[in-house]
């Protein structure tokens, strides 16, 4: 273990995290001495403390020990970003017709236009009411097929662009969207949601999401 080194992770992550060397020393029941002794590479943290001092400068232990800090985490530690209407609409656009509600939606109108077909012949045999009740099937039908372009189109047109904002941890990253925080552990990113996808798609991998995901992933 490089002293030097583990001292200057600590310094920098305990500045990036705004606090004084007595704050830190006062949250692991240390003194300012020994803060700063492990900061110049004098000393370094007991091993009884690591796991505290790690979590609370958002660190792995084993990056504290190594001396350095995670590049994907650094990167992205603290981010804000703007939703932009467009890259909504688009991911609407590209993976809505994926999910299994568009199928439901399509398999159910197209059995209401068959069966109202269906009912149309009977009109000559029965009450001529039966020409209605077919006639309302297809039209239900074609209602049920169009809904998920109707939905894409008013969710996408009625879309605000508004800011979002990260905060990357060594266990997860948090998403929060106006007051509304999530959390996330890096093996949920598989069930990230859209502003999610959006943002990742977006900023760090030219269209890449599941590269830098993949990356996350790793870390577990």
């Amino acid at each position: 273990m490089d002293s030097k080194k583990i001292g200057k992770v600590i310094a920098k992550r305990r500045k990036e995290k705004g606090m004084t060397q007595g704050e830190l020393a006062e949250r692991l029941s240390v003194s300012n001495k020994t803060i700063s002794k492990w900061e110049t590479g004098v000393g370094l943290p007991d091993i009884s403390i690591l796991v505290d001092l790690a979590s609370i400068l958002d660190i792995s232990v084993d990056d504290l020990l190594k001396g350095k800090e995670n590049k994907v985490q650094n990167a992205l530690y603290e981010k804000n970003f703007l939703i932009k209407k467009k890259y909504y609409k688009k991911y609407l656009r590209d993976h809505y017709f994926e999910s299994k509600a568009y199928w439901l939606f399509n398999f159910i109108g197209i059995m209401f236009i068959l069966g109202g077909f269906a009912f149309l012949p009977l009109q000559q045999y029965i009450h001529h009411y039966v020409d209605i009740l077919g006639k309302s099937f297809i039209v239900l039908g074609i209602i049920l097929i169009l809904f998920p372009f109707m939905q894409i189109f008013c969710k996408s047109n009625f879309f605000k662009e508004h800011e979002v904002f990260y905060t990357f941890k060594d266990n997860g990253m948090t998403y929060q969207e106006n007051e509304e925080a999530i959390f996330y552990s890096f093996p949920q990113f598989k069930r990230i949601n859209y502003k999610d996808f959006i943002l990742l798609k977006k900023k760090y991998w030219g269209g890449r999401p599941q590269r830098f995901i993949s990356l996350l992933l790793k870390k577990v």
